[in-house]
Formats: C-alpha cells, sequence, structure tokens
C-alpha cells in the first residue's frame, strides 16, 4: 500500500511541482492550498502518512494547523515535516514543542526533501 502525504502550501506552483515529484516516487498525495481544506480533508476521513506544511499561510498559518491537527486523537501519532522559508527560530518554538518531525527550510530539491521523507519512513 502506498503512503499517503498530504501537503498544506499557499504557493500553487511550488505545491504542485512537490506533489507532482512525490506521486512519480509512488506516494499518494492530497494537495491542500491552505489549512482549511486540509482540514476538511482531515474531517472527511483522511488519515495521512505524513503530513508537510508550510507555516507562513493567510488566515491560519502552519503553527496553527499544526496545533489543531494535534488535538485531534487520530492525528496526534502523524509525522510533521515544515517546509517553509521563515526560518524557525523566529516562530519562538522548537519542533520537539511543536512534535513536528523535522523542519525543511525553502528553497529545497524534491530529492532531498524525498531523502528526508524516507528517513522519517524508516524510523516509524
Amino acid at each position: 500500500m502506498n503512503k499517503t502525504i498530504l501537503i498544506v502550501d499557499d504557493t500553487p506552483d511550488l505545491l504542485q511541482n512537490l506533489s507532482d515529484y512525490l506521486s512519480m516516487e509512488g506516494f499518494r498525495v492530497i494537495a491542500c492550498l491552505n489549512p482549511e481544506a486540509a482540514i476538511l480533508n482531515l474531517d472527511r476521513g483522511v488519515v495521512p502518512d505524513l503530513i508537510i506544511t508550510d507555516l507562513a499561510m493567510p488566515r491560519i498559518d502552519g503553527l496553527q494547523f499544526i496545533a489543531q491537527v494535534r488535538t485531534i486523537d487520530a492525528f496526534k501519532h502523524i509525522p510533521i515535516v515544515i517546509f517553509s522559508a521563515k526560518p524557525l527560530h523566529e516562530t519562538q518554538v522548537t519542533t520537539s514543542a511543536l512534535e513536528v518531525s523535522k523542519y525543511i527550510k525553502k528553497p529545497c530539491p524534491p530529492d532531498e526533501i524525498l531523502l528526508y521523507i524516507n528517513q522519517i519512513f524508516q524510523q516509524q
């Protein structure tokens, strides 16, 4: 069974390119342009094996999205990767406080992102 990755990013080109790349690598990808769409997918029963999210997004930012996901028991175990141009130290939180598996700084080549994803899945 293919692993499902939920990607949340408000940059359409980046979202499409990363989604296409990961799909070609055999993952089932659910691409959402905002956290609201991602939450709607989760509410509809989508249970991803991994979530990749940007931080800087309108209305609901990535930190708020992560906090909301972590309040739902069914999603507490899901690894979350932050993929953002915003330095993590500017958020005044740490990956451990957010229960986040990895922080990846944009820009990052898709093959490097794939390497991180595979490392996370191997640790499970």
